[in-house]
Formats: structure tokens, sequence, C-alpha cells
């Protein structure tokens, strides 16, 4: 898992997503999307997308997320400027609907879900709508990344 909270900056959450990824010299993060799941239908999926560009769109993502309670992730996608490949979960065109399944797979596609992030419990309360995230704080969100979570920071 990779913890993200507010005031987590553009740098270092490329930073960090270089870091779990395990990416070496020669890959660089040209681009960061964030999607957010929108439901249109009971039986369909949509998302919104957003480019994360700097300090401002990371606070948006996280406010997204905070702001919408019935959500259970949003899911971060990377476009790496050497168009290698990772071998890591991404949504096939056919799982952008209820009961498929993420396929696990080696791709070249330019965007590859990098993570999702889980809801805090609906029993927690929160009187304050400008609440700082404190780094111990039982409020933060997680971004799991796979099996990559012992190189958190």
């Amino acid at each position: 898992m990779m913890k993200i909270k507010r005031g987590t900056t553009y740098n270092e959450l490329k930073e960090r997503i270089y870091q779990k990824l395990g990416l070496h010299g020669s890959q660089c993060i040209h681009q960061l999307i964030a999607k957010v799941e929108t439901i249109v239908g009971k039986d369909s999926i949509y998302y919104i997308s957003n480019d994360i560009c700097d300090d401002e769109d990371v606070e948006c993502v996280i406010d997204a997320f905070a702001n919408r309670r019935a959500q259970n992730f949003i899911e971060i996608y990377v476009e790496l400027e050497s168009g290698e490949s990772l071998s890591i979960p991404m949504h096939t065109k056919s799982a952008w609907y209820f009961g498929q399944e993420d396929t696990p797979v080696a791709v070249s596609a330019p965007l590859q879900v990098l993570s999702q992030v889980t809801l805090p419990d609906e029993g927690e309360d929160e009187e304050d709508e400008n609440l700082h995230i404190e780094e111990d704080d039982e409020y933060e969100r997680f971004i799991p990344l796979g099996d990559n979570s012992n190189t958190d920071v």
C-alpha cells in the first residue's frame, strides 16, 4: 500500500510511484491520469478522466475521492516516456462494466492501472470539511499498488 494524504505534491506523488514500480533511469513518467468512477444506469460504469499535471490536480483528485461517499476507488494511470510495457493489472475494454474482472497482463498500451483508493469506514464522522489529514490520521486514503508494498515511504 502507498498512503496518499492532503498536501501531497505532484513531484512527491510521481517519485513515490517511480519507486513503487521500480522504474529505472531510462523509464520516465510522462503523464499521470486519474479516472473517477461514475455510475450511469444499473449495469454500467463509466469514468471521468483528469490529467494530473501539478499540485492542484493532486488535491482535486483527493477532494473528489473524499467528497464521493458512494465511490469505492479512484484509478491512477501512468504513461511512460520510454514506451516500455509494465506487467501490472490493466482494465481491458470489456472490464469497464460490472461483473468483469481485471486481467493482469503485460501490456504496451500507454495507459495502465496503477492503483485503487479505498474508502474509510462509513462510521467515521467528518465534522470539519477542511480537515487536514495528518500522517497518523485515521482518515488517510490508501492506494494499493500490488506486490511492491515494501517500498512504501
